[in-house]
């Protein structure tokens, strides 16, 4: 049996953004043809894959499906842009048979924060894994 360290979200931000996988403005051109667009695409996704895969702590990964499978509710939180991602995830879970709810309205999430039972599961979107709009 192999031991790990307990997950602790705080980690996980900065090594995610230590990774090169973003796709910058400046390395796309105008005058770039439409295959070469779709490559460079093609090529961040891949990449940022692969990086993901590098820093999996499949421990983690696995307690979180456990936890996710087993819950009575599925709560996704997500602000701006990560709200999309939540509605996105929500959307393949419901493919596959488990119900979420989604919420990206402060206070939606404190008033279905409030009704959380200790077998329910929240998932927070971020792109920093650490927001500014987090409450204590």
């Amino acid at each position: 049996m192999t031991m790990t360290m307990p997950f602790d979200p705080r980690t996980v931000g900065p090594r995610i953004r230590m990774m090169p996988s973003e796709l910058t403005a400046s390395e796309m051109k105008p005058d770039d043809r439409a295959e070469t667009i779709v490559q460079k695409l093609f090529r961040t996704s891949i990449q940022a894959l692969e990086e993901t895969l590098s820093i999996l702590d499949m421990e983690a990964f696995r307690h979180a499906a456990e936890l996710i499978h087993g819950a009575r509710q599925r709560d996704f939180y997500g602000f701006g842009g990560s709200a999309q991602i939540a509605r996105d995830v929500s959307h393949k879970f419901l493919r596959i048979g488990i119900q979420t709810s989604v919420f990206d309205d402060t206070h939606m999430m404190v008033m279905t924060a409030s009704l959380l039972r200790a077998s329910d599961v929240v998932v927070a979107f971020s792109p920093a894994a650490v927001s500014s709009k987090r409450r204590t």
